[in-house]
């Protein structure tokens, strides 16, 4: 009995933080019923035939692990992609604070804990001597790119 509450317990509480890491849309709709099939399941395992006969022959662990590890990886790429995006813009604008207009483009590598960082920038735009060298030191003092891995195109 204690190992059955136990896998409900978790299996509501992985259903709960997978629900909290899902973009709002399709993604989300489809993640909450594999988590809800995910959670039915736990909650009838131990009727052992019973539940086999519910869910038919279907192997329903191995295709929500499948699911739940295809999510993960649409929800890292979403995260990673959001992570440049904010980087991005937090460039474009410190610089129109500068007085400089350019575009910025942002690529984040995962660190050793697993957690999105800001890797390199490519910069686009009219930029003096002067404004590159101090939005270069900005990126690297705010975002910590070194200044080597600073790309800037179309400079005076």
């Amino acid at each position: 009995m204690s190992e059955w509450l136990i896998g409900v317990t978790a299996a509501a509480m992985l259903a709960a933080v997978a629900r909290c890491l899902m973009p709002t849309g399709a993604v989300r709709q489809v993640g909450g019923l594999v988590c809800a099939m995910m959670l039915l399941w736990a909650v009838l395992k131990p009727l052992g035939p019973l539940t086999e006969t519910l869910v038919g022959d279907l192997d329903l662990s191995a295709q929500m692990q499948g699911r739940e590890m295809q999510l993960k990886q649409q929800s890292e790429q979403m995260l990673k992609s959001l992570i440049e995006q904010e980087c991005g813009t937090y460039i474009v604008d410190k610089a129109e604070q500068m007085g400089i207009d350019c575009q910025v483009s942002v690529a984040c590598v995962l660190d050793g804990e697993n957690v999105w960082m800001p890797s390199s920038v490519c910069v686009t735009g009219e930029l003096s001597l002067q404004q590159r060298r101090d939005l270069e030191q900005l990126i690297s003092a705010d975002l910590g790119i070194a200044s080597g891995q600073q790309e800037y195109l179309g400079g005076r």
